[in-house]
């Protein structure tokens, strides 16, 4: 299990325009510029994570992309990845006692929240199985944001 004392604290976010999130961590503010116009966020349990997604602002032409996952440290005060992918994303549920989240795409897919590096489901595997438990607990209203549903 990963501890942040900075991301344990009260953290409040907002969406800020259609590209950024502002945040405030107790006393200081950060404003995360991103290049996606975002349709969701998720923040894990610990505040330590946020998952953002949504459209990308400029689409290479060479690897076609029809959305962006950018993972924000809360904690180092940066995006630790990016991760594009070719179908649009619904949704995020972090694993409880691990670095990781599923993302709700046209298929589910893990993802590692240090670094964003995909980790590919196998043909066949659940993600209902014991060792995909989600973490669980009472989550602040802002701690997601669904720009497509009602949350």
């Amino acid at each position: 299990m990963w501890t942040s004392t900075l991301a344990a604290r009260e953290t409040d976010i907002d969406v800020v325009g259609d590209r950024s999130l502002a945040l405030a961590v107790e006393k200081m503010k950060v404003t995360i510029e991103t290049r996606i116009r975002i349709d969701g966020y998720e923040m894990d349990c610990s505040r330590r994570y946020i998952l953002v997604w949504g459209h990308p602002t400029l689409l290479n032409p060479n690897n076609p992309q029809d959305s962006v996952i950018s993972i924000f440290d809360v904690a180092k005060l940066q995006i630790v990845g990016n991760v594009a992918v070719s179908k649009g994303v619904f949704s995020a549920e972090f694993l409880k006692d691990k670095p990781l989240a599923i993302v709700a795409s046209d298929a589910e897919f893990l993802i590692r929240l240090p670094d964003g590096e995909i980790q590919p489901r196998p043909d066949g595997l659940d993600f209902s199985g014991p060792q995909f438990e989600r973490e669980s607990c009472a989550r602040p209203p802002n701690s997601r944001y669904r720009r497509f549903s009602d949350q």
